[in-house]
């Protein structure tokens, strides 16, 4: 019986799965308002373009790596390819700890947005506690419907941002402007009006997420020609999205643009405000309306960071469920193992003590500095997925039968790497010193928390290299050329599909 991982999801179903996560709504009304606040540059619409077409250009690379390399790891099975397994086990420690980091944040702006709804609109005050709770729950569920059932909830929620995201952009940019004001957004010179680095790093790290297309290589059918598609088409939508809703409040801020658009309280770029979105609202429909559509975009934005969650929770399960085929986790990880679920509520379960002390310290800021540390650190673990896809394409025979060939495969990693690399090592120097001060909270913060995690991975790598090394060369690796263990395998288990024995499609 010849094997097979093929799923049963169709490309385009994919998509919406890569852009939920990082949904549309969320980086408009949080990344965004972030970047004007502390990048202060006028020509953010550019910004994002140049930020997506970096991510577009990694994306071209490692999908491409992807093909050859079918594994639900992810990025650490692509870096153990072109890397080493050592290399390749600090990634998977980064990845795992930034979407932890990320879901953690998540639930913070989940907290924070349904507690003020539930003010604003039943008059109850909700303790952010219980609304991070509320959440957790909520996601936990949903993670465990089978994905080809939760995409439809996902394309719905896909559709709703989108046409919530073209009805304000479309109004901002009707609002009356003075001269200059509309055009200003696009011009080049304007891109070094502020912090052209910090800016840079809002826009690369809102488009985090779109990596978790390799996590679900095996949902997808005809996996080599889905997944790239469904990476581009997630990469190319996010770009237009964020650098059209940059370009609207850009250019209806006008001269606030120059200094910043979100208010000093950093609050707003938690999501939990954004006041100049909201003046926007209120310009766009009037004092009287405003308030009642500024709540319609509340709730959106509370059930947008509910799919990002979901899928975000998806990806770290086949990243563990990989983990454990390579034998570096135990068998429990495995996806439709017998005690699955409840090893895997341990991800749920340190989100949302993760959320709960956030929301009880009373410091936003934490918020955003859980959110930026994990984008950084996927940004840190891109970096080095294209210098792997770079090193990969210059050592491969295989010929590259598609447009461009290996050739452009090879330029894209690594333009791709020097993007990602510059931004992931200016964010860690110059970010921390960008945030309001506080007590507790010192600069070296970001850089340890992404250290700690790579060297824990390279450390559990080492480990195994001296004392299982059959499980060290096998990290990452494919089934069909993984390296069998050290005990014996009758030859008839070697050949059991892996879809007969457990599922991936949860």
């Amino acid at each position: 019986m010849s094997r097979t991982h093929e799923g049963t999801l169709a490309g385009w179903q994919l998509a919406i799965v890569a852009t939920m996560s990082h949904a549309p709504l969320l980086v408009a009304w949080v990344a965004i308002p972030g970047a004007f606040q502390f990048g202060h540059v006028v020509a953010m619409p550019l910004v994002y373009v140049l930020g997506g077409v970096a991510l577009l250009c990694a994306a071209l690379a490692f999908t491409s790596m992807a093909r050859r390399v079918r594994h639900p790891g992810g990025l650490y099975a692509l870096v153990s390819a072109g890397l080493g397994p050592t290399l390749g086990l600090g990634v998977a420690a980064v990845v795992l700890v930034s979407y932890l980091g990320s879901l953690v944040s998540l639930y913070a702006v989940f907290a924070l947005t349904l507690s003020g709804l539930s003010v604003d609109v039943l008059g109850v005050d909700l303790p952010g506690e219980a609304a991070a709770l509320i959440g957790v729950v909520l996601v936990s569920l949903l993670s465990m419907v089978r994905l080809r059932r939760v995409i439809w909830l996902l394309g719905a929620l896909l559709v709703a941002q989108a046409v919530i995201l073209i009805w304000f952009d479309v109004r901002a940019l009707q609002l009356p402007m003075r001269d200059g004001d509309l055009t200003a957004p696009l011009d080049p010179g304007w891109l070094f009006s502020g912090s052209f680095g910090i800016a840079l790093c809002f826009a690369v790290t809102a488009f985090i997420g779109l990596d978790t297309s390799l996590n679900f290589i095996r949902d997808v059918r005809a996996p080599g020609r889905n997944v790239p598609r469904a990476a581009y088409l997630a990469g190319i939508i996010m770009t237009a999205a964020s650098a059209f809703s940059a370009w609207a409040v850009s250019a209806a801020t006008s001269g606030q643009a120059r200094a910043a658009v979100a208010p000093d309280d950093v609050a707003a770029t938690t999501g939990t405000t954004g006041q100049s979105l909201f003046t926007l609202i209120g310009r766009i429909v009037g004092p009287e309306a405003a308030a009642n559509v500024a709540r319609l975009i509340m709730f959106t934005l509370v059930l947008a960071v509910v799919g990002c969650a979901v899928v975000l929770h998806k990806a770290v399960n086949r990243q563990l469920s990989g983990l454990a085929l390579d034998g570096v986790l135990p068998p429990a990880f495995r996806l439709g193992a017998r005690k699955a679920v409840h090893v895997r509520a341990a991800v749920p379960a340190l989100a949302a003590i993760g959320a709960v002390a956030v929301v009880a310290s009373g410091d936003r800021i934490y918020a955003l500095w859980l959110g930026l540390a994990s984008g950084l650190g996927i940004t840190g673990a891109l970096a080095l997925t294209s210098i792997s896809a770079l090193f990969w394409f210059l050592r491969s025979d295989e010929d590259e039968t598609d447009v461009g060939g290996w050739e452009l495969r090879a330029v894209a990693g690594a333009v791709a790497a020097v993007v990602t690399g510059f931004v992931f090592v200016f964010g860690l120097l110059r970010l921390s010193s960008v945030f309001p001060p506080a007590g507790g909270r010192p600069s070296w913060l970001l850089a340890a928390l992404i250290g700690a995690a790579f060297a824990a991975g390279v450390a559990w790598a080492m480990v195994l290299r001296f004392r299982r090394p059959s499980v060290h060369a096998g990290i990452g690796r494919p089934d069909d050329d993984a390296v069998p263990p050290v005990a014996a395998v009758p030859p008839v288990a070697e050949h059991v599909p892996v879809h007969e024995t457990y599922s991936y499609h949860r």
